[in-house]
């Protein structure tokens, strides 16, 4: 196993809240961790203000972006903001609906060890300068992918993802109403 300092933290990219199956095979996975590492672990009154459906999602998001990107690339990390005010649940470039929820499942994983997490900063005295936190598979997640039953060719980007992404002059993402042309783009 490498530790951090042997890792390059600038061969990453973005989670991608797209990342999507309905795979039976990809869902057993899926429920095996959540039962084993989510379900058990929530009191009786954190189960009753979490529906688990939701929390599943945003696990079956993680894992399956995890599971992409180590597969294209063993030594590249995932980039996830860990600010609540990072996520737009309900945003037109969010087809999954996956909020703040990713937060949790990324410390629930690093706690259970599937993950290891180099955490992001922002350091002030650099002019804003700073890094997103990065995320990768743990040995023991990559044998469990190893011995998944299912490819990546069973994992798709969610069908309504947006086709069409608007930029300000800033390059922020911009929410707009559909219309005649973005329809017929």
């Amino acid at each position: 196993m490498e530790t951090l300092s042997e890792r390059d933290f600038d061969n990453s990219r973005l989670l991608d809240v797209h990342r999507w199956s309905e795979y039976p095979e990809v869902n057993s996975f899926v429920n095996g961790i959540y039962a084993e590492h989510f379900a058990s672990s929530f009191t009786e009154e954190e189960e009753q203000k979490l529906d688990p459906e939701i929390q599943k999602k945003h696990v079956k998001v993680v894992l399956l972006d995890l599971y992409v990107c180590w597969l294209n690339d063993p030594e590249m990390c995932i980039a996830v903001g860990m600010g609540r005010n990072l996520y737009k649940a309900k945003g037109r470039y969010n087809s999954l609906h996956i909020s703040s929820k990713a937060i949790f499942v990324v410390e629930r994983l690093r706690a259970i060890g599937l993950i290891d997490l180099k955490p992001g900063f922002n350091d002030p005295r650099e002019g804003g300068k700073g890094r997103v936190t990065r995320i990768w598979p743990t040995d023991k997640l990559i044998e469990e992918f190893r011995k998944a039953k299912f490819s990546p060719f069973e994992i798709v980007s969610h069908a309504d993802r947006e086709t069409i992404i608007l930029k300000d002059e800033n390059k922020k993402r911009v929410e707009y109403d559909e219309t005649d042309e973005t329809v017929r783009m």
